[in-house]
Formats: structure tokens, C-alpha cells, sequence
């Protein structure tokens, strides 16, 4: 994916993420504010498509539009009838067709000191009960976030979604990308609460649904799926088939996204569930004038 967005942002602001005894600094990169009325519309150019609206940047000190990438017969809208909080939330349909992204570029993240970058978002996935394709067993499609580094070549950083055949929730292995079961199965048709968090001083990532870890081991056991990189750009709402065959790419399906946050912190522990996640202005502790380009 390749989005150039410029922007500048003259004052950035020190925010603490409070948890227990422990203060973790952060800074906002892209809030998705719920996907609430009057920032997201249901009848954005006819059908409240998410392409195009705009999301809040920059610890709220600016705005930028979401853009889409590839799966022409795929879509993303903004709609009343199914949300976990407040009274909108996003329709991902995978259609018959290419993967599809829905996400804001941004460039310079993480900023020094904040060697984590946080995604956090909840999703619903329907059942897709998907027809065997003769020998092949139905897999996908996948819906989830993937984490890129686009700042020059594109570099695959790390995935987490659940297979809408299955329920089983998926990580990217390092170096392959292959969607890699976690051992952790989720319901169909209830909203589920999931982060990934990118740790910048190791190259790994971390990954956890209701606020449970769901790749164990070291405390940051994957690495990042195409190695070492020192810059985030975006995080992707995503609707991604199983494999590149006619058949899997023809496999159909549907997921709901509310609230999405992307931040960088300077501690990445304890990990709280999305919804809980407090976030505190602690003042303009920092002020710098920023350029993305």
C-alpha cells in the first residue's frame, strides 16, 4: 500500500496512560473516535463508505482521510445497526476478489523514547459457512488489522484477525507472513477486544484478545514478519483471503470494527483490555513541532 499524506502539527501533547501504580506516556497516532456521528456519516457520498472520512491524528491536532487499497469488490461502511459502544461502528464485506486494506499513512512513528506502538480495536465476526471447493478445505477470509512499515518499501510488520471459517484467531508468523493459528478461538457474532503492540527495541510483537496474551512464550515472542525496521506508518484494517487461488479469493464474508486506536507508549505493560484503557492529558509536557511527509 502507498498513501502520501503532508501534514503539520505545531504541538504535540504528553498523555498518560494510567494502569494501577504504573504511568505509561502516549501519544496518539490515529483515533478512530468510534467511528462516531458527526465525525463518521452513515451517507458519507451515498453509502457512509469509511474511504474518505477522516480520522482523528496527531494526539488530535490534526486530521486525515482513510484510504483504500485493493479489493475492488470489497467495501467498508460506516453504519447504526451493529457497534459495540456508542451507535455506529464499521461493515467490512470481503467480496470475490483481491485482499483489501482500509487504513491512514502516517510517517516519523515511533517518535524517540516511545519504543512501542499500540493498536487496539474491537471486531464481530459473522460466520461465513463458506462451500467446500472439491478437496479444498474453505479457510477465510481473514479479518483483522496488519501493521506496515510503508516509509519507503513496504515492510510487513505484524497481523492479528480470526478466520471467519473457523473462529480460530491468527497471527503473522516472522519472515513467512504465513497466518499462523494462536490456539485461542473466539465466538462468531459477539464483539471480541484485541491489541497488538509492536515493540521497537526488540523487533516483536505482541498480541492479545480480551485482554488475555494470546502468543506466549517470551514476552515479545514473534518477530516483526519482515525483520528489523524502525518506523511505523500504518495499521490496516483488513479483509485478506487464505491463499491466492481462485477458490479462496472467491470466498466471501463480513466483520465489524469499533473503536480503533493507534498510539506509542513508553511501557508497554500491563496490557489492559481496549475498552478500559483510561487515557489521561497529562498536560503539553511535549511540545515540538512535528513534520510527516
Amino acid at each position: 500500500m502507498s498513501r502520501g499524506f503532508n501534514w503539520f502539527t505545531p504541538v504535540a501533547v504528553v498523555v498518560a496512560l494510567s494502569v494501577g501504580s504504573l504511568q505509561a506516556a502516549t501519544f496518539s497516532i490515529v483515533d478512530g473516535e468510534g467511528f462516531e456521528s458527526p465525525d463518521y456519516s452513515t451517507t458519507f457520498n451515498g453509502t457512509g463508505q469509511l474511504d474518505g472520512q477522516f480520522a482523528s491524528i496527531a494526539g488530535g491536532f490534526g486530521s486525515d482521510q482513510w484510504a483504500k487499497s485493493g479489493g475492488a469488490g470489497s467495501s467498508a461502511t460506516v453504519q447504526s445497526a451493529v457497534f459495540a459502544d456508542g451507535g455506529q461502528a464499521v461493515r467490512v464485506d470481503k467480496g470475490d476478489g483481491p485482499d483489501a486494506f482500509w487504513g491512514i499513512q502516517q510517517s516519523g512513528y515511533p517518535d524517540p523514547g516511545f519504543p512501542y506502538v499500540c493498536i487496539e480495536w474491537d471486531m464481530l465476526v459473522e460466520f461465513a459457512d463458506a462451500p467446500t471447493g472439491g478437496a479444498q478445505t474453505p479457510f477465510g477470509p481473514y479479518f483483522g488489522v496488519a501493521a506496515y512499515d510503508n516509509e519507503t518499501t513496504q515492510k510487513r510488520i505484524g497481523y492479528l484477525g480470526v478466520d471467519s471459517q473457523t473462529g480460530d484467531v491468527l497471527y503473522s508468523e516472522a519472515g513467512s507472513g504465513f497466518f499462523t493459528p494462536t490456539g485461542t478461538v473466539v465466538s462468531f457474532d459477539e464483539w471480541h477486544s484485541y491489541q497488538l503492540i509492536l515493540d521497537y527495541n526488540s523487533m516483536t510483537y505482541r498480541a492479545t484478545v480480551d485482554g488475555s496474551l494470546v502468543l506466549t512464550g517470551a514476552e515479545f515472542d514473534e518477530g516483526f514478519v519482515d525483520g528489523v525496521t524502525s518506523l511505523f506508518t500504518d495499521a490496516n484494517i483488513s479483509a485478506i483471503s487464505a491463499d491466492n487461488t481462485d477458490y479462496y479469493m472467491g470466498l466471501t464474508g463480513t466483520a465489524y470494527f469499533d473503536n480503533f486506536n493507534v498510539f506509542e507508549t513508553t511501557n508497554a505493560k500491563p496490557v489492559p483490555e481496549p475498552a478500559a484503557a483510561l487515557l489521561l492529558v497529562a498536560g503539553a509536557g511535549l511540545v515540538a513541532a512535528r513534520r510527516r511527509n
